[in-house]
């Protein structure tokens, strides 16, 4: 049975993913980029 959610579940509805780089302290995301699937609506 299909839900009736329409948040993207690839960036969890923010429109944004965090953009992560190698040799981060920690492997905390320095910045954030558009979500691909998403386009950036936070929706599917």
């Amino acid at each position: 049975m299909e839900s009736k959610q329409e948040t993207c579940l690839h960036c969890g509805g923010s429109g944004q993913i965090p953009s992560w780089r190698l040799g981060t302290l920690f492997g905390i995301p320095q910045t954030t980029q558009t979500c691909p699937r998403c386009h950036g609506t936070g929706k599917k």
